[in-house]
């Protein structure tokens, strides 16, 4: 399974809600801003409701680089029972809630930072961003959207890049297009 940045197909939207952390004189991670870059994964028919999301040190003194890579998934334990069919369940812990991605790079601080976002940037707000990204991601490939994400792209709602103009007519627009074959 490979995944993309959502910054990758929402740019303007990726740079307005990019959550950091910023690090001075902590005990177990060294000075920098960090910041938390969520990935969604590139099949349209898979529905793992999760994301990965790559923590990368931003500071320029220090140069940017990728530090982990949290998994996160915000449905309940038998969402993924469901949709893994039949992992086992010490692997079922690693899609639901904030892990450590075994598949992806992780340095020696990752356990902090994983820590760290816990305790400081996964709260309700940045779930749902993280909820609705992944939706407007899933749209924007042509995924069937089951209804209960259908409500979070929100095509009819102004598009959250701030444009002013409503989803399906801006971020959404090709997508929207192809799907009801109408040329915008």
């Amino acid at each position: 399974m490979t995944y993309s940045g959502f910054h990758v197909r929402f740019e303007k939207i990726a740079m307005q809600q990019v959550r950091s952390l910023s690090f001075r004189n902590h005990k177990r991670i060294p000075d920098g801003d960090y910041a938390f870059m969520p990935m969604c994964c590139d099949d349209k028919t898979c529905d793992c409701r999760r994301a990965l999301i790559g923590v990368l040190q931003v500071s320029p003194e220090f140069g940017l680089g990728q530090m982990a890579t949290i998994s996160y998934g915000w449905e309940a334990l038998p969402f993924y029972r469901k949709w893994s069919h039949g992992l086992p369940e010490d692997m079922l812990k690693l899609f639901k809630g904030p892990a450590l991605d075994f598949m992806n790079p992780n340095g020696p601080f990752a356990e902090a930072l994983l820590e760290s976002f816990v305790n400081t940037a996964l709260d309700d707000f940045y779930i749902e961003r993280l909820r609705k990204q992944y939706a407007m991601f899933k749209y924007k490939q042509g995924m069937k959207m089951p209804p209960e994400l259908q409500n979070l792209v929100g095509i009819y709602e102004p598009c959250p890049c701030g444009s002013g103009k409503v989803f399906n007519l801006c971020c959404g627009k090709k997508k929207f297009s192809e799907r009801f074959g109408r040329r915008r």
